[in-house]
């Protein structure tokens, strides 16, 4: 199980986004931004407590995922990729390219 203060260092606190330093997931970026939403608003550190259920595209940038808690409470989160004005390269000698910005709404689902 991860502290509070090693948790901190996975996840940025801010306003309405998530940045994440080495966190590793199977999921896409979308369903990853889901899953720290959730931990974030419930303030939960251990990393084997959620799981993405369901994970689809609503459009190009939108997408809605399903959170889940060992304990049976369930998450509906729904995830937007936004334009930034920030140009960045995603690896060495790769192209610049446009850096999005992810926002999310959580709503608690109904246990079962």
């Amino acid at each position: 199980m991860l502290t509070r203060s090693a948790f901190r260092r996975f996840v940025f606190r801010t306003s309405g986004r998530l940045g994440s330093t080495s966190y590793s997931s199977t999921w896409p970026g979308p369903a990853q931004v889901a899953e720290l939403a959730v931990r974030r608003a419930l303030d939960e550190t251990d990393l084997d407590a959620l799981s993405v259920t369901r994970h689809e595209a609503v459009t190009e940038h939108a997408w809605s995922t399903t959170v889940v808690h060992r304990d049976g409470r369930r998450w509906q989160v729904g995830v937007l990729s936004e334009p930034t004005d920030i140009q960045r390269a995603e690896s060495c000698d790769k192209p610049l390219k446009e850096l999005r910005r992810w926002t999310w709404s959580v709503e608690a689902l109904p246990v079962g």
